[in-house]
């Protein structure tokens, strides 16, 4: 059974405790990161090479490249909700009238 997306999402969810000061993945996050990449070579082969780059070099860029792969546009939408909240809010400051 393939677990990447579903650790990918839990990546995303909580990329704030995952993510170090110059852009790259923490301890942390690299730990989880191997196991999305250790699933990735079990279940998902034709993802090996973004994967391997994104273990290489766990940059914020290469990380969102690999979700994008696995998750699609949820990608995005975990990663915005992760750092600004949940979109309606997001929605709701940006046109409330004063």
């Amino acid at each position: 059974m393939d677990h990447s997306a579903d650790l990918m999402r839990a990546l995303l969810r909580s990329i704030r405790r995952y993510i170090s000061n110059n852009g790259t993945l923490n301890s942390d996050g690299r730990r989880l990161l191997k196991d999305i990449v250790r699933e990735i070579a079990k279940n998902r082969k034709e993802l090996m090479k973004i994967a391997k780059k994104a273990r290489k070099d766990p940059s914020l860029e290469n990380i969102m490249r690999l979700a994008e792969e696995l998750l699609g546009d949820e990608a995005n939408v975990l990663f915005a909700e992760a750092l600004w909240g949940p979109e309606e809010g997001l929605v709701d400051e940006l046109f409330a009238e004063p």
